[in-house]
């Protein structure tokens, strides 16, 4: 998603006009690029566990949970 995926920086964005093109164009891309595939690998697997690790998971909850005790 938008949120999780930087266009050519931890994925690939297809756009959907045209999306059949634009999907064969990104695999060309990733199959013509293997130093672009890896870094985007590598990308990908640091923003996961930047943002969906069960430390930062387990921080972001418990911070809800203080702001709801506190508003109660």
């Amino acid at each position: 998603t938008p949120e999780v995926i930087e266009d050519k920086v931890n994925g690939l964005l297809i756009p959907v006009e045209n999306l059949v093109k634009n999907l064969v164009d990104a695999v060309i891309l990733l199959a013509e690029n293997p130093d672009l595939r890896e870094r985007l690998q590598h990308q990908a697997i640091e923003t996961i566990h930047g943002k969906f690790s069960a430390d930062v998971l387990a921080k972001e909850n418990e911070k809800i949970y203080n702001e709801l005790i506190a508003n109660t």
